[in-house]
């Protein structure tokens, strides 16, 4: 943890290009975010580019708030090793908070995960609408653990859908502010 950032790791049941094909289809985040707040991807395209932008349906408060967009743009794309994105306003700004997960291969079956949530490009005004960091070390953690399970599920052929995905009692922290336009 740094004064701008959190990284967390975990070792998860999966080869690092399974990790990956989950990462890169944004209409099953939902099932590994631990907030609670992350809903469907628009268009269920999957990421295939830096430059990229995909818009994500989401909603404050564990699922059953203000419902609201936001737009990530694809800052990394190394397959099977790094994805991430930036937040931004739909059509708008980006707001300078980054979520990257970088991937270390254990074997043909297992990869070491790292997540960072990065908020060191972050204006001024977007760090005072929305204090960092939004996320902490545990919630992360939470992610992380929510990966390795849709992860199993997915490999036992089970259903990948995240249980208690509106309202669900995966909410460790209260609901941070929900991105908006200003001005």
């Amino acid at each position: 943890m740094t004064d701008t950032s959190i990284r967390v790791t975990r070792k998860v049941g999966a080869a690092a290009a399974v990790v990956f094909d989950l990462l890169a289809n944004p209409d099953r985040h939902h099932e590994i975010d631990a907030s609670g707040m992350v809903g469907d991807d628009e268009d269920a395209s999957p990421i295939t580019k830096v430059g990229q932008v995909f818009r994500m349906n989401m909603s404050s408060g564990s699922g059953a708030g203000e419902k609201y967009q936001v737009d990530n743009h694809v800052t990394q794309f190394q397959p099977n090793r790094r994805i991430a994105w930036e937040v931004g306003l739909v059509d708008g700004e980006r707001l300078g908070w980054t979520w990257c997960y970088d991937l270390e291969p254990q074997g043909h079956d297992k990869s070491e995960v790292a997540l960072t949530y990065d908020w060191s490009a972050a204006s001024p005004g977007a760090r005072e609408e929305h204090p960092p960091p939004v996320f902490g070390p545990d919630q992360l953690a939470a992610s992380l653990d929510l990966l390795d399970a849709a992860l199993r599920k997915s490999q036992t052929g089970r259903s990948a859908s995240a249980p208690g995905r509106a309202g669900s009692a995966r909410r460790r922290d209260p609901a941070p502010s929900v991105p908006r336009r200003t001005g």
